[in-house]
């Protein structure tokens, strides 16, 4: 698929997460997953794509759900909200 001009890695990993609900899928070059490892780690610089993929070995094989959480509390920290407010869960974590 990637071999469709305007179609890269990030989208095909988004439509294994969204479209197709695979459980096990690890955006390592999103910014947003990144940011959300460096605020759950406490980096001061955005993390490499390597280390993110070597940390998210022991997420397996729910990466999508790892994912969809550190987007979230990337989301949060942007937006001043703190960890106690609840969030929905996403739903392909429901029907795993």
């Amino acid at each position: 698929m990637t071999q469709i001009r305007g179609i890269g890695p990030w989208t095909v990993q988004m439509l294994l997460i969204f479209y197709l609900g695979r459980p096990d899928v690890l955006p390592v070059g999103d910014l947003g997953v990144r940011k959300g490892y460096q605020q759950l780690r406490g980096f001061k610089i955005l993390p490499d794509p390597d280390k993110l993929e070597r940390a998210g070995r022991r997420w397996r094989p729910y990466r999508s759900v790892a994912t969809w959480y550190l987007w979230r509390s990337g989301y949060c920290a942007t937006d001043g909200l703190t960890r106690t407010q609840p969030f929905a869960v996403p739903l392909f974590a429901i029907s795993m």
